[in-house]
C-alpha cells in the first residue's frame, strides 16, 4: 500500500469513526454518510485504476459537507443545554439564599452567591466565544476535557467561589484598571464581574488554583 493510500484509509477510517459517535443524529442521515464514504473507498482502492487522489478530494468535500450540517445543529444544541443548565444553576443559587436568609443573616456571603451567578454566565459565554469555528473531532467531543455539562457548572462555579475566596485571602492578587482590591471585593457588580471572568478562564481556572495552592509554603 502507498503512502497516500495509506493516508486515505486512515481518513476514511477516522471520518467513520466521527459519524459513529454523533448524537442525536438520525440514523438515516448517518446511513447517507456512510454510503458516501463507501463509495469513495471504491473510488480509491477498488476497480481497475484506483484513484486515490480523487477519492482524498471526495472525502475532503463529505469532511465539509458533515461539518456544515452537524456543527450548526450540534453547537446550537449544547448551548441551549448548557444555559439552560446555567440558568437553572443560578435559580437554585439564590433559592438557597433566599432559604438560608429566613434562617439567619448570612448577608456578608452574599458575594459568594453573586461569583457563582457570573462564573455561570461566563461559562456560556466562553464555549460560544472559544467554539467560533468547528473541526471534524468537535462534533465527537466538544469539550477536550470530556466533562458532562452537569459536572462542568458546579465544577466552574467551585472553582470560581475559590477564586474569591484566594482573593479574600490575599493569596491571589486582581486589579481592574485603577479599581482598589477593596471596592472589587466589596461591590456586587465587582463580585458578578470577578464570576463572569473566572467562567470566561474555565479552561484554565482550575489548574491556576492547584498551581498557586502547590506553590504554597506551610510551615
Amino acid at each position: 500500500m502507498s503512502l497516500i493510500d495509506e493516508e486515505l484509509f486512515k481518513s476514511i477510517e477516522y471520518t467513520v469513526t466521527i459519524v459513529k459517535s454523533l448524537k442525536h443524529t438520525k440514523k438515516e442521515t448517518k446511513r447517507v454518510y456512510f454510503n458516501k464514504l463507501l463509495s469513495l473507498a471504491r473510488v480509491g482502492f477498488l476497480g481497475v485504476s484506483p484513484q486515490p487522489k480523487l477519492a482524498q478530494t471526495s472525502l475532503d468535500l463529505v469532511k465539509q459537507e458533515i461539518l456544515l450540517i452537524e456543527g450548526h445543529r450540534i453547537k446550537n444544541r449544547y448551548m441551549k443545554l448548557l444555559g439552560i443548565g446555567a440558568l437553572v444553576s443560578i435559580v437554585a443559587c439564590w433559592i438557597v439564599y433566599g432559604v438560608f436568609s429566613s434562617i439567619t443573616n448570612i448577608t456578608p456571603l452574599i458575594g459568594y452567591f453573586s461569583v457563582w451567578t457570573g462564573s455561570m454566565v461566563g461559562l456560556w459565554i466562553s464555549f460560544g466565544a472559544r467554539k467560533l469555528t468547528f473541526q471534524l473531532d468537535d462534533l465527537s467531543v466538544l469539550e477536550k476535557d470530556n466533562m458532562n455539562i452537569y459536572i462542568r457548572l458546579p465544577y466552574i462555579g467551585l472553582c470560581a467561589i475559590i477564586f474569591f475566596l484566594l482573593l479574600n485571602s490575599e493569596i491571589f492578587s486582581f486589579e481592574i484598571g485603577e479599581t482598589s482590591f477593596e471596592a472589587i471585593t466589596g461591590r456586587t457588580e465587582f463580585q458578578l464581574l470577578i464570576g463572569v471572568i473566572a467562567g470566561l478562564f474555565e479552561s484554565k481556572l482550575g489548574s491556576s488554583i492547584y498551581e498557586k495552592i502547590q506553590g504554597l509554603t506551610i510551615k
